[in-house]
């Protein structure tokens, strides 16, 4: 009996002092831990921001710009909860941008130690406050009061942060858009990415949709002053078009690898079926063409040259 407890007691010491901490980093792939260990991960890292997944568009049938004759939205039915499988998925997918921006910006100083240049790392870095003043930005609007982090939190710390004012999240947005615009090229000459216009006027639309509408001004004089852009003088043209001065910050659809974003999925909805639709569901709405200025950039319930007789004349030449 002695030797058995000899034994067990050697056994019991042998594993007490042989467990070692598991909690290891995956050798096969890639982890927050082992990642941007060279330039081509940060810049693997980087094109991940640009996902359409991260950049969803409200459903035209939530507005009053179109009009679908033969159903309704949520939104306008005053139906939508956070149950909603839409309303989910844009949570998790604006805090998941959020997470890879964080963590980016995070390891910069490692970049650096790499041999990346100050130009590139500054452009990273531009590339990451642009998806977080988006981010913020965008939920802050649909949902008011949100978790706002900007250093990247621990799983720990997610379990009982709470929100912060909507105010809050607001201000973080246009500075993360400020540190973009600083940051970033106004253009470039081969892959379009986020640029210095892109910043300025996403957070012009953001200030403006929040009804800040000084801040939207300002943001927005200051990417006009840019003088890179300027509107498509024909909308058949620019959805056509191989390149546009009026494109500030898009996702191009492929009409040979049958690859659309947004309204460009739905198009047969909205065109008769004497041209291959199916029989024009959807359709611009009398909102919608009421909302286009004159010429002399006044609204029609203020501008003189409104002709109630002929809705076209003197109006925006688009």
């Amino acid at each position: 009996m002695k030797k058995n407890y000899f034994i067990i007691s050697i056994l019991s010491a042998f594993l007490f002092n042989s467990c070692i901490d598991l909690n290891l980093n995956p050798l096969s792939e890639g982890s927050s831990e082992n990642w941007y260990s060279t330039k081509q991960e940060i810049e693997m890292s980087v094109n991940d921001f640009y996902r359409t997944a991260f950049f969803p568009i409200d459903d035209m049938t939530w507005g009053d710009d179109v009009v679908a004759r033969n159903t309704t939205s949520m939104v306008q039915n005053g139906t939508m909860t956070a149950e909603n499988g839409t309303i989910a998925t844009r949570w998790e997918n604006y805090y998941k941008g959020i997470a890879r921006a964080l963590r980016l910006l995070n390891n910069m100083e490692n970049a650096r130690s790499l041999g990346v240049t100050e130009a590139d790392v500054r452009q990273y870095e531009g590339e990451a406050y642009f998806y977080l003043g988006y981010a913020y930005g965008m939920l802050a609007f649909h949902w008011g009061d949100v978790i706002l982090d900007k250093v990247g939190m621990t799983l720990e710390e997610a379990y009982s942060i709470k929100r912060s004012p909507k105010a809050e999240v607001l201000a973080y947005s246009y500075e993360c858009f400020d540190n973009a615009a600083e940051r970033l090229p106004v253009s470039y000459p081969g892959v379009q990415r986020a640029t210095k216009g892109a910043a300025l006027a996403f957070k012009a639309r953001v200030a403006l949709w929040n009804e800040d509408y000084e801040t939207a001004a300002a943001a927005a004089k200051a990417c006009i002053d840019l003088d890179v852009y300027k509107l498509h003088n024909n909308y058949r043209d620019l959805f056509i078009a191989s390149w546009s001065d009026e494109w500030i910050f898009f996702f191009r659809g492929d009409v040979t690898l049958k690859t659309y974003y947004w309204a460009a999925a739905d198009v047969l909805n909205c065109i008769s079926r004497l041209a291959g639709g199916w029989g024009g569901q959807k359709a611009p709405s009398y909102e919608l063409l009421c909302a286009y200025p004159c010429i002399d950039g006044k609204p029609i319930d203020e501008s003189p040259l409104y002709n109630p007789k002929d809705f076209f004349e003197n109006r925006d030449p688009r």
